[in-house]
């Protein structure tokens, strides 16, 4: 089964907090969509300051979102509504063991585009978990 893969301008937002701090990140990627009735893949490349790259595949279906990264970081991670899972997270440095709890997944479409909300607790290695809020909207390109 083949999709076909439309152009999307991709805004990323990222909010991490702990008891101390919060960390806030905006990011801009061109990207695809594809879908059908029961998914829907969204893929982008990110560039990383040292000129590696990191591969995005977001699978999002009725029962959770998928994130499946690949190249200079590298993680499959399962966010499924009230529910723990886990996936060790690979980066230059080493590999981390990555806890997380979903506390909501949200898909929501228009004829334009649309955008993928997921709010979550992660625990790395066993340290404090911190909440993590990512908001991803995606826009289909003016032909």
């Amino acid at each position: 089964m083949s999709l076909e893969r439309t152009p999307v301008h991709i805004q990323l937002n990222t909010v991490i907090r702990d008891d101390q701090t919060m960390d806030q990140v905006k990011d801009f990627f061109q990207g695809t969509i594809a879908g059908n009735e029961r998914m829907t893949v969204i893929t982008y490349r990110e560039q990383l300051e040292d000129h590696h790259y990191v591969d995005t595949l977001m699978t999002i279906t009725n029962e959770k979102v998928n994130v499946k990264r690949s190249g200079a970081v590298s993680m499959n991670q399962s966010f499924i509504e009230q529910t723990l899972t886990e996936c060790l997270y690979t980066h230059p440095h080493g590999s981390m063991h990555m806890e997380t709890f979903t506390t909501e997944t949200k898909h929501i479409t228009t004829k334009s585009g649309g955008k993928v909300t997921l709010i979550y607790e992660v625990k790395l290695n066993g340290q404090n978990p911190r909440q993590h809020e990512l908001e991803l909207t995606y826009k289909k390109e003016d032909k």
